[in-house]
């Protein structure tokens, strides 16, 4: 078995992505507490977005792929809109609209993740780098989404299947890449670079639109909300350290 093969990568990413996405099952979370965490996951999906993505999509894509920014934050936008019941005036309701909302943004960013660990295999040094980027990253946004989704009112049974769904979507992606490898042309590089910068504007509404304003409002200053926030930026600064934006 070739260790650095990017399908079996995948599929450690996924078993340590699901262990980061099951341990909220064995805490007590009080309001407050859940509070903070989710909003350093709000920190991490908005520091991914601004540090690492749209930088990795503009070098991919150019400047007219912040088009597609606005796109993917208009997308869930419409889907909330056109799909959920407002308002809401019990934190599950409300938390539960979220909850469903970042396993769609999520599940599109890893379906993208796992297209550019395919991709990437066409320069093998750059493989092990990108492998340790997309682990660091899936950590702190499984944990997230399932502290989420059980503060909505998710069965554990759900929250398991969402998080199964959301983390398989890394693995297709890889073999969708392998299996297309052949027949990629010149602008390929720039198709991944769309999709990433997509996937950004997706953050960037569940980060700053849905999360945070919601974490201040339910919680209050004074709570540590924005340590929190501000903690989640900085550990997506820290992994440029590890993973620089080219």
């Amino acid at each position: 078995m070739n260790l650095q093969s990017p399908v079996f990568l995948s599929f450690v990413i996924v078993a340590i992505g699901f262990a980061a996405g099951v341990l909220p099952f064995f805490f007590r979370w009080t309001h407050i507490t859940a509070h903070r965490w989710i909003a350093l996951g709000a920190g991490t999906l908005i520091g991914a977005a601004f540090l690492h993505m749209l930088p990795e999509g503009i070098a991919l894509a150019g400047p007219r792929s912040l088009w597609v920014t606005m796109g993917g934050f208009l997308l869930l936008y419409l889907v909330e809109q056109l799909s959920f019941r407002h308002p809401h005036e019990e934190d599950e309701g409300e938390f539960y609209e979220v909850g469903f909302l970042t396993f769609l943004g999520l599940t599109i960013h890893d379906l993208i993740d796992g297209i550019s660990l395919g991709s990437g295999n066409q320069i093998p040094e750059l493989t092990p780098t990108i492998f340790l980027a997309l682990v660091l990253h899936k950590i702190p946004t499984t944990f997230s989404m399932s502290l989420l989704m059980i503060h909505g009112g998710y069965s554990r049974r759900k929250v398991m299947l969402y998080l199964g769904i959301l983390l398989l979507a890394i693995p297709a992606g890889t073999l969708l890449s392998q299996l297309t490898l052949s027949t990629l042309t010149a602008n390929a590089s720039a198709g991944i670079g769309y999709l990433i910068n997509f996937s950004a504007g997706t953050f960037l509404y569940i980060g700053a639109y849905e999360l945070l304003p919601e974490m201040h409002r339910k919680s209050g200053p004074g709570e540590g909300i924005a340590w929190f926030f501000l903690s989640g930026i900085a550990l997506m600064a820290l992994l440029l350290l590890v993973h620089p934006v080219h």
